[in-house]
């Protein structure tokens, strides 16, 4: 059986955790100022969701949680690329 070091998997999680955020975190900047978000057929039938879909607050919102998310994946792989460096080995 293959099996790996505990090295090679922190490295797998930091790498997979960091795809996940950055990935995640792009497709919700970008995606509700796409046609995608306009077109919706599950949310545009109802009047108050649609309102709230299309208001630039709401989309602002989902756009602002997504960055947050590229910026903790970010955060993720600085902390490994330069360890002894991020935060939480700083004690804040």
């Amino acid at each position: 059986m293959f099996k790996l070091s505990s090295e090679s998997l922190r490295l797998a999680r930091i790498a997979v955790s960091f795809l996940y955020s950055f990935e995640g975190g792009l497709l919700l900047v970008v995606l509700p100022w796409s046609r995608l978000w306009d077109h919706n057929g599950l949310v545009m039938h109802y009047g108050a969701l649609r309102w709230l879909a299309t208001s630039t607050v709401a989309r602002g919102a989902v756009s602002g949680i997504g960055a947050a998310l590229i910026l903790d994946g970010l955060c993720e792989f600085v902390s490994w690329a330069f360890p002894g460096r991020g935060p939480k080995e700083q004690g804040r």
